[in-house]
């Protein structure tokens, strides 16, 4: 049975590595913070959790044991769900309209992109503020039992 190797960082190397970590926590989380296109705050984030597999794995090594590179491994599945599932909300939300600014969508119905009618097989039609918001509503009859 293999085991792990049992050379471990010294001090210096830790060190190094803490520092790469902590630049690259701090770069995705200005680069989340900051940035408004969709596309970089999902890499963004994945940085970010990079930066914590840097940090997982130096003081596994240091330590000599093996929690850390497990904890690793279950932290980079986690940023490889993630990024599928940032990509298919990228995907999703650029098929109802061109660009990919975060700020624009600040509910699920997607309040900002103005009225929108709606206008079923009789003619009726229905304003909403979203695409989702309101059923359409037939109108009345007319005297003459005729739908206008």
């Amino acid at each position: 049975m293999s085991e792990l190797p049992t050379t471990t960082y010294d001090f210096e190397q830790l060190h190094f590595a803490l520092i790469l970590g902590a630049l690259m926590f701090t770069l995705g989380a200005v680069g989340f913070v900051t940035r408004r296109n969709l596309a970089v705050v999902i890499v963004s984030a994945g940085i970010m959790l990079q930066g914590v597999v840097v940090t997982l794995v130096a003081f596994s090594g240091f330590h000599g044991t093996s929690g850390g590179y497990v904890f690793a491994l279950v932290v980079v599945a986690i940023t490889a769900t993630e990024t599928i599932v940032g990509a298919s909300f990228l995907i999703a939300l650029s098929r109802n309209r061109p660009g990919v600014d975060v700020s624009r969508w600040t509910r699920l119905g997607d309040a900002e992109c103005g009225p929108v009618e709606r206008t079923d097989k009789s003619g009726d039609t229905a304003r909403a503020e979203s695409g989702n918001d309101l059923p359409i509503h037939k109108s009345p009859p007319s005297a003459g039992g005729r739908h206008e």
